[in-house]
C-alpha cells in the first residue's frame, strides 16, 4: 500500500524494538487531519 512502512518480525522481536518503531512513526500520525467516522448499517 502506498503511504505505508511495513517492517518485518525480526525488527520488532522486542517491545523495545517495537516502542522505537512507533515512537518514529508518531509525530507523521500526528501530522494527518482526523479522519471522519462513517457509521455502518449493521447487517443481520
Amino acid at each position: 500500500m502506498k503511504g505505508y512502512l511495513y517492517v518485518s518480525p525480526e525488527g520488532v522481536k522486542t517491545a523495545v524494538q517495537l516502542r522505537k518503531w512507533l515512537t518514529r512513526g508518531q509525530p507523521f500520525i500526528s501530522s494527518l487531519p482526523v479522519a471522519k467516522r462513517t457509521v455502518r448499517p449493521q447487517q443481520g
